[in-house]
């Protein structure tokens, strides 16, 4: 396939990575991009867990786990393709949310997780159809994601371990991560075990319905008195008296000293949906995103991403020319080409988000396309070919640069035949600030 990139946004940078969200003009749709850094294009043990995090997520088919689509070579440098996800961290959720969570969301959202962690684990690989052994190591609220969907995305299997045909790294058990979140066998060099993974989720359960981190003693006895402390403390909104019992005792097994004393994975998400049954059932997740992660997700910056220092690492693969003002002539020339397709309406909404996050276009080509018509724009309108999915579809792009140019053609529609066309032409001349419908 060849791609075509456009980085709209640049999301995260770490250690041996940035993380970048790009459009992709060849198959109209967003993908993430993780890129790994200049500096360690010729480490091996670098670019053999860059492969191994991609080989693991390609195999891994699962609607809680973030998906690869593939893995690229541009020039020298290894990129990997992922699904991009239309929302925020559980970490934003926490930060936006300091009283913290309702005790059924949480609840909710920590079940989620705890069947990435399960799939993960077991997910079958190779003829043989041995199960993988994934090992997160670095489960913390900003390696969990959660979309417009309701739905969690389990991300950043950068240090994870696990067993596979295709594995190039050598496993080894190095106390990598965020000590935060770390159990107490791990920071004693322990072997690894899918424990550590259910500790950390612990924490992150508690952290949501604080609203806060909580720190623990890594000596048994104290640790074991700060959280039933902690939990004794700990307000838990929405649920019964009975319902916040269960769910601090949960919380207390899955951050046991001992790795044994823990439930599996598995465990831990039949038993958060048993909680939750009675409680009257998993709360709706589609509207708690709409109240919750939306605005943090519309919030995100539209920055210029070539403003970003940490842009130097992906100009490579970014196919749109240097920013210049009053609009980017190397988008307008993407715009037109898109225009010029029959079906570009087709793919309306993946245009119309990728307008949103992008602050170098104009309404240009969009008018310039409507003046291009051998008849009048008001006679153009009345063809047969001018579809309401077209209307539609102008009109809204058209609203994220509503200019005085727009605003002249807009008036236009006020009169449609049709109307759904009427309402949106009304709405968008009436509103003060139009930004979207």
């Amino acid at each position: 396939m060849a791609w075509d990139f456009q980085i709209v946004q640049v999301t995260a940078a770490g250690t041996f990575g940035t993380v970048c969200v790009a459009f992709d003009w060849s198959t109209r749709r967003f993908y993430a991009l993780k890129v790994l850094k200049d500096r360690f294009k010729h480490n091996r043990k670098v670019l053999t867990r860059t492969h191994d995090e991609a080989t693991m997520l390609a195999k891994m088919q699962n609607a809680n786990i973030l998906r690869v689509h593939e893995m690229l070579e541009v020039g020298d440098r290894p990129v990997v393709v992922m699904e991009w996800v239309q929302g925020c961290s559980l970490q934003d959720l926490v930060d936006c949310n300091p009283q913290g969570l309702t005790g059924p969301h949480a609840l909710e959202l920590v079940r989620q997780t705890a069947w990435a962690l399960h799939a993960a684990y077991n997910t079958p690989a190779g003829a043989t159809g041995a199960a993988m052994k994934v090992i997160h190591r670095d489960i913390k609220p900003s390696n969990i994601l959660f979309s417009l969907q309701g739905i969690v995305k389990v991300v950043d299997f950068g240090i994870a371990r696990g067993d596979f045909e295709e594995k190039r790294s050598e496993t080894v058990s190095m106390v990598l991560g965020a000590r935060a979140y770390m159990s107490p066998e791990r920071l004693d060099g322990a072997p690894d075990s899918p424990k550590l993974d259910v500790y950390a989720l612990g924490l992150v359960l508690y952290e949501l319905l604080r609203g806060e981190r909580i720190k623990l003693s890594m000596r048994p006895n104290v640790h074991t008195r700060q959280m039933a402390d902690a939990l004794d403390a700990l307000p838990i909104h929405g649920m019964s008296a009975e319902g916040a019992r269960t769910l601090r005792y949960l919380i207390a097994e899955l951050t046991h000293y001992e790795p044994e004393d823990r439930p599996d994975a598995i465990d831990v998400a039949k038993r958060a949906l048993y909680i939750l049954d009675l409680e009257g059932g998993v709360p709706d997740m589609v509207a708690f995103a709409n109240s919750h992660a939306r605005p943090i997700f519309e919030a995100n910056s539209l920055i210029d991403p070539r403003s970003i220092q940490d842009y130097d690492e992906l100009a490579f693969i970014d196919q749109i020319g240097p920013t210049r003002p009053g609009g980017d002539p190397a988008i307008d020339r993407k715009l037109r080409a898109f225009l010029a397709e029959p079906g570009w309406a087709d793919h309306v909404e993946e245009l119309w988000t990728l307008l949103l996050l992008n602050p170098r276009w104009t309404s240009r080509p969009f008018v310039d396309w409507l003046d291009k018509r051998k008849a009048s724009w008001w006679q153009f309108w009345q063809q047969s070919n001018a579809t309401v999915p077209q209307k539609i579809a102008l009109l809204r792009i058209l609203s994220c640069r509503f200019d005085a140019e727009a605003k002249r053609r807009v008036l236009r529609f006020k009169s449609d035949a049709n109307p759904r066309v009427r309402k949106l032409a009304n709405a968008l001349l009436t509103a003060e600030e139009a930004t979207h419908f």
